[in-house]
């Protein structure tokens, strides 16, 4: 459970399963609801409901799949036109890969090594020209 800046609020339980019966990655799922209010910046409410799938995962490399219901409101009449159009339910299908080194000599308080992670994900996997779509390189 989660409470941040924008009056996001983020409800979430997994499931890390690491050796399940000849499958050589572990197994990882995720339900989660997000909740988040936009209203200061651009004038519009965001809820989302979805369920994660982990693909692949390694000591290096993770994969997960993300398939989610999206609903926008806007309850001031504000928004941009851009957001306007997106108003309402639709889904959001989204794959993320994930590739992470840690040479630190401990996780928590590290005095020595480095660390490095890189995240692409990309949206709009699914057939529905509504269906949000993006490309977010961090």
């Amino acid at each position: 459970m989660a409470y941040g800046a924008n009056q996001a609020t983020e409800v979430s339980v997994g499931v890390y399963a690491p050796r399940v019966k000849g499958f050589l990655t572990p197994i990882v799922t995720r339900i989660s609801m997000l909740s988040q209010d936009w209203q200061e910046s651009s004038s519009y409410k965001e809820r989302l409901l979805g369920a994660s799938l982990g693909l692949i995962s390694t000591k290096h490399h993770d994969l997960a799949y993300t398939l989610g219901w999206r609903t926008l409101t806007d309850p001031s009449q504000m928004s941009s036109r851009s957001i306007r159009r997106q108003l309402g339910h639709g889904l959001v299908s989204s794959l993320k890969y994930t590739f992470k080194i840690d040479r630190r000599n401990s996780p928590i308080r590290p005095t020595k090594g480095y660390a490095f992670l890189s995240t692409t994900h990309v949206g709009g996997l699914t057939l529905d020209p509504r269906s949000l779509r993006f490309l977010r390189q961090v």
